[in-house]
C-alpha cells in the first residue's frame, strides 16, 4: 500500500479556501478516491495544507486520477493555486511506502491530529537498520502511549526520508500522549538512538489536523 501526499503553502486565506478544498473533496469522493485535507499545525508554515490518498500501486493512482482529468477539477486546482504565493518554494509530491501500518484505507473522522516525524537517511547509515530501529521505535510509542504509529518509506520524491505518523482524536489526546512517551523509560532512550541514523539537521515533528 502507498500514501500519496501533496503540500502547499497557501496565504492562508482560509475562509476563501475551504470551499474549494471541500468541492475538490467531494469531486475526488464522486470519483472513488479516498482523498483527505489537512491544515497544518505546529511546526509547519502558517498557510500549510497538504492532501493525502491510499493506493493499492501507482497504476491504481493513474487509472483514479484519470477519472479527474476534467475542466471542473482542472478550474478547481487553479482557484486553489491562486492563493498560492508565487515567490514561495514548493514541495515536491511525495509517495511512501507503508513499512507498518497502512494495510486498508480507512475513514479518517474530521479534526484527527497526526504528530508527524520525519528524518532523511544518513549516507553513512544502513538503510534496513535504520528501518528496524523505526519499528522499534514505533513500538516503543504504543506500549508508552497506546497509539499505533505507522512507519513509512519514500519511494517517489526525495528518497530517504523515514517518517512515523500517530493519530489522535484532538490536539489534547496528543498531548497526553506526548506526556506519557517522555515520561517512559524506554521512549527516549530509543527515540535518541535514531540519532546515528539520520542526515544532521532534517529530523522534524509537526502535526496536521483533518479539515475535508
Amino acid at each position: 500500500m502507498l500514501l500519496f501526499t501533496r503540500e502547499i503553502v497557501t496565504t492562508g486565506e482560509m475562509d476563501k479556501i475551504m470551499p474549494i478544498i471541500q468541492e475538490a473533496m467531494a469531486m475526488a469522493k464522486a470519483a472513488g478516491i479516498p482523498m483527505s485535507a489537512y491544515a497544518g499545525a505546529n511546526g509547519h508554515v502558517p498557510g500549510t495544507i497538504s492532501f493525502g490518498a491510499q493506493y493499492e500501486s501507482t497504476a491504481a493512482r493513474a487509472a483514479a486520477q484519470a477519472k479527474l482529468f476534467n475542466q471542473a477539477w482542472f478550474d478547481l486546482n487553479r482557484k486553489i493555486l491562486s492563493f498560492v504565493p508565487q515567490n514561495l518554494a514548493q514541495r515536491e509530491d511525495m509517495m511512501f511506502n507503508f513499512v507498518r501500518g497502512g494495510n486498508k484505507v480507512v475513514e479518517i473522522p474530521m479534526g484527527t491530529v497526526f504528530n508527524q516525524t520525519y528524518f532523511t537517511l544518513a549516507s553513512s547509515a544502513s538503510f534496513p537498520k535504520a528501518l528496524a530501529w523505526a519499528n522499534e521505535m514505533a513500538e516503543a510509542s504504543k506500549k508508552a502511549t497506546g497509539s499505533d504509529p505507522i512507519v513509512l518509506s519514500s519511494v517517489y520524491g526525495p528518497l530517504g526520508i523515514i517518517g512515523m505518523m500517530s493519530a489522535y482524536e484532538n490536539f489534547a489526546q496528543a498531548d497526553e500522549a506526548r506526556a506519557k512517551a517522555l515520561a517512559s523509560a524506554e521512549w527516549m532512550p530509543k527515540f535518541l538512538e535514531g540519532g546515528m541514523f539520520a542526515m544532521p539537521g532534517t529530523i522534524f515533528q509537526k502535526q496536521i489536523v483533518k479539515i475535508a
